[in-house]
């Protein structure tokens, strides 16, 4: 029992000296999407029939004070503007009978260049027939680029072909999908853990701040292990200003081990199914590990 307390402490004190997480190129970040749905959305229920409904989609990376700075170069980000009028097909919900129906809407956007425009009227028209084989019209849409906000608003009380509510089945989508580059930033420093403080048998569970602390743009996060037996540990140091630390080069080298995960996970269990000179306990060796989100 002595053995494995003096193994986990040093292990602790490995890690806390090796785990950092890098930055490096991601492209696609997470769609930005708002939609119309509904009677209530679609029609505005006032005596004069105008419409005041807008949907805005914004790039809230670049205007985060922030994100901006983990952003390569905003001059290069590739913007993919759509929007769609589109019958949810998907829903569980009775269509008693075909129908068409029409909107005009209003498309305000900034460039991004920072220029400002807009296109004051455009419509978008969907069909549905009920027959089995006949062709229908159920999503009609705009594409457009390089916009960094992109709002819309319906400008009037939209047009449909029959006497029931076909808003219930409709949607207008405002999305906006980007690319970027981001900075290649390795200073930010994860402090890794141990749920319970506890070895569970042939498993050693790991856990690191959660999304908070990984910063935009990183998509994956990398694993890696190495073991070193504790009587070996001084030959994998290096003298740095008088004081002897651990030498990572040296650790991994030739026989660190290796996963890939999703950014959007903080814990991990190694296994010694996932290192083949693993010795079982109580004759754990020391391990070093890193962390490398990307």
């Amino acid at each position: 029992m002595g053995r494995i307390k003096n193994t986990i402490r040093t292990f602790l004190l490995a890690i806390n000296l090796l785990i950092i997480t890098n930055c490096c190129f991601a492209t696609d970040d997470p769609p930005l999407s708002s939609s119309f749905r509904g009677a209530t959305e679609f029609v505005k229920d006032d005596v004069s029939g105008t419409m005041a409904q807008t949907k805005e989609v914004i790039d809230d990376i670049f205007y985060s004070g922030t994100l901006n700075p983990t952003i390569a170069n905003p001059a290069n980000d590739k913007i993919t503007n759509v929007v769609s009028l589109l019958v949810r097909e998907d829903m569980i919900m009775y269509i008693p009978s075909d129908f068409t129906a029409k909107v005009n809407i209003k498309i305000d956007y900034t460039l991004v260049n920072g220029t400002t425009g807009s296109v004051n009227s455009t419509f978008l028209e969907v069909t549905y027939t009920k027959a089995g084989g006949v062709k229908y019209n159920a999503r009609q849409t705009i594409k457009f680029d390089q916009c960094r906000k992109v709002k819309v608003t319906i400008i009037d009380v939209p047009y449909k072909s029959v006497a029931w509510d076909v808003w219930a089945v409709l949607e207008l989508e405002n999305r906006m999908l980007r690319k970027r580059d981001y900075v290649f930033n390795y200073d930010q420093v994860l402090t890794p853990s141990f749920p319970g403080g506890e070895i569970v048998v042939d498993e050693l569970p790991i856990t690191w701040p959660a999304n908070a602390e990984i910063a935009n743009g990183k998509t994956h996060i990398d694993i890696e292990w190495t073991w070193v037996d504790e009587e070996a540990l001084e030959e994998y140091k290096k003298n740095n200003g008088g004081t002897m630390d651990f030498d990572a080069d040296l650790l991994f080298r030739n026989n660190s081990s290796r996963v890939t995960i999703s950014a959007n996970k903080n814990t991990f269990r190694i296994t010694k199914h996932l290192h083949s000179n693993l010795i079982h306990f109580p004759e754990l060796p020391d391990i070093i590990l890193r962390l490398t989100a990307r």
